[in-house]
Order: C-alpha cells, then structure tokens, then sequence
C-alpha cells in the first residue's frame, strides 16, 4: 500500500469518504526503480460496492489511466457491466477497442484487499497506436509496460 503520513488507518479513512462520495477510488501504484513491483499501474476501490469487479490499467501515464478509470466507473454506476472476457468501444474519444481480462494475481492491489478482503479485478488492456494488442505480432508496446495479468480473452464486444 502507499505510505502515508497518518498510517493505515488514517488512509483507509480517506478512501473509505472518497468511495462514500463518489463510487469508487483510483489508486496510483508507481513503480520504483529496482523494484519487484509491476510497472506503474492504476486501479479502482470502490466498484466491488456495485457488484463489479474493481479495474487496472498497466502502462498508460498515471493520470491518463486515472482518467480513464473515471469514465469506466461511471459506466458502471451508470448499469454498464465490463466482465472479463469482454470489449468495448465506446469509452474514448476514438471508439478504441478495448478488452478487459481477469485479473488472476492481485496480491499488489492493496487498498481494495485492505478495504474488502480478496476482490475480483479485471485489466482493461489498450493498443498501441496502429491499434494491435500485446498479443498481436508487431505491437509496439513493449511486454513490461503492459503486463497479461491473466488468461487472453474470447471477447463479446459491449456496445
């Protein structure tokens, strides 16, 4: 977990009146160097409240993924369910196909283990920019930068 200056119980605190506010918090992860950590990585607390599995995002810049987590909860507060195995196209500005993958290690998404226990999670993965996922020959986004954290999908694609 993060560290911060009040400790766990004053952190959990404020998580808990973020996702009392407003759904769902998004936790920044950032990777430090020589760490065991994957790369810098996001993830919501807060969406298993709604019967939805939280999400993670690996390798976008930090906010970009904030931001992107944002919208994704709102889809979710708004009835929109995005389990594993599945894709979307509709939640950027480019209709970007998306897949979302369980995630089956979440031993590094502390704060929603701290808020709920063991949580489900799924990974929105993203392709690079001639639209080719991490499992397609010539995807230029390196291996490190966005992990598989789980099984390749067979998706159905939510509209």
């Amino acid at each position: 977990m993060a560290s911060h200056p009040g400790g766990r119980n004053e952190y959990r605190d404020m998580v808990r009146s973020i996702v009392d506010q407003h759904g769902w918090f998004v936790q920044k992860v950032f990777a430090g160097e020589g760490s065991e950590i994957w790369p810098q990585f996001a993830y919501t607390v807060g969406l298993t409240e709604m019967g939805h599995p939280e999400m993670l995002c690996h390798g976008l810049p930090l906010d970009t993924a904030h931001r992107l987590l944002n919208v994704l909860g709102e889809q979710v507060r708004a009835g929109t369910r995005f389990p594993a195995n599945s894709a979307a196209t509709t939640l950027t500005a480019d209709n970007l196909l998306l897949f979302f993958i369980e995630v089956t290690n979440r031993s590094d998404l502390a704060v929603a283990t701290m808020m709920y226990g063991e949580v489900e999670a799924v990974q929105l993965i993203w392709p690079d920019k001639q639209k080719r996922f991490p499992w397609n020959e010539g995807c230029s986004i390196p291996s490190d930068q966005q992990p598989l954290r789980g099984r390749l999908p067979g998706p159905r694609v939510i509209e």
